[in-house]
């Protein structure tokens, strides 16, 4: 039996992705102390900037607009995503670099755990890309089209995809054993499923930014060009910093999603595939760890480009706003204020 036959029978569900102790040599060593060394420095940044910008918006009534709650709740997947997954990918790394057997086992679990974190970020990018489309496409009608019972089903929704598609991976990786054509079809289903699901939330997704970027350069020709009131100039500066929000949050996607899908890519073409096993595994790592850093990076952006979430959590540490971010304050009151009773705003 070959080394390949033998990992297929050992861990059917990751057949020749299963680490073996054969692939420890110098190099792969260095690479699992490096990937070691990136993800258990991530871990406690992570999990800590997620759950002060999960806690600051769910306990600050003033911050608790659409957008800044759905910005809470990706924090909150990605407070899942780090804690789960980083702490995973660590323990499979030391597992790995040490030779501590078996290693299909947590390998599964490893790769199982990261399935649903990913389709709940990728859910919740959804909802605030259509959040910030409606807010820029129908101004005037956003506060009724938009509640917070929506927020909330949505919010529902994309957490439910996660934990199916979480358990369609766990029925796939026990039913293995049991091969047969009633898992073959069952391993097509959930894999069609799987690829039309992201499929259509990055078509969502390219679609509403495409019409918000297209807005923006438009809005942004207006206000060079035209006198507009004050208040709706304000509105248009605000709509314009979270639409680059929101593209800043999507080119962190983008960049830290590109390792593994050019892994995938030239896996599946024959004559690129002739990298040892080994060698594959460890890419895979890293491609692993460029998808998690995204989960560190997200809640570091919510605190570079909205101040007024930067200035509570540094409030929680006995640090004292500046004027400016007082001032701030009051026009995000004003904004609350506005959107409980928009009529009001209008006489």
């Amino acid at each position: 039996m070959n080394s390949s036959d033998q990992s297929k029978h050992e861990c059917p569900y990751l057949q020749d992705y299963v680490w073996r102790k054969t692939y420890l040599t110098d190099h792969t060593y260095r690479n699992l102390v490096a990937s070691i060394s990136v993800n258990s420095v991530a871990i406690i940044p992570t999990i800590l900037l997620n759950a002060l910008a999960v806690f600051t918006v769910t306990t600050k009534r003033t911050l608790q607009s659409n957008s800044n709650i759905l910005l809470a709740c990706l924090a909150g997947s990605d407070l899942f995503a780090g804690m789960v997954g980083l702490t995973l990918s660590v323990v499979v790394n030391v597992k790995r670099a040490f030779s501590i057997e078996p290693f299909c086992a947590l390998e599964t679990v490893t790769f199982i755990s990261l399935v649903g974190p990913t389709y709940v970020s990728l859910g919740h990018l959804v909802l605030i890309s259509v959040d910030r489309y409606i807010a820029i496409k129908d101004a005037l009608r956003y506060r009724v089209i938009v509640t917070k019972q929506r927020i909330k089903k949505g919010v529902l929704a994309a957490w439910a995809i996660g934990v199916y598609l979480t358990i369609q991976e766990t029925v796939l990786a026990v039913a293995i054993q049991e091969a047969g054509k009633m898992y073959s079809v069952y391993l097509t289903v959930g894999t069609v499923s799987g690829f039309v699901i992201v499929f259509a939330c990055i078509l969502g997704i390219c679609y509403c930014y495409v019409y918000i970027f297209t807005e923006i350069r438009r809005q942004k020709k207006r206000l060079q060009t035209e006198q507009v009131p004050q208040e709706e100039g304000k509105k248009i500066k605000k709509d314009n910093k979270a639409a680059y929000t929101l593209g800043i949050i999507l080119g962190v996607l983008v960049i830290t999603y590109m390792p593994l899908m050019i892994l995938l890519l030239l896996g599946s073409i024959p004559s690129h595939n002739k990298l040892d096993t080994g060698t594959v595994l460890i890419y895979y790592s890293w491609a692993t760890t460029s998808l998690l850093l995204r989960s560190f990076f997200n809640p570091i952006i919510y605190c570079w480009r909205n101040e007024n979430i930067r200035y509570a959590i540094l409030e929680r540490f006995g640090i004292k706003k500046p004027e400016r971010a007082v001032d701030m304050q009051m026009v995000e009151i004003q904004n609350r204020q506005n959107e409980i009773h928009p009529s009001a705003s209008g006489t």
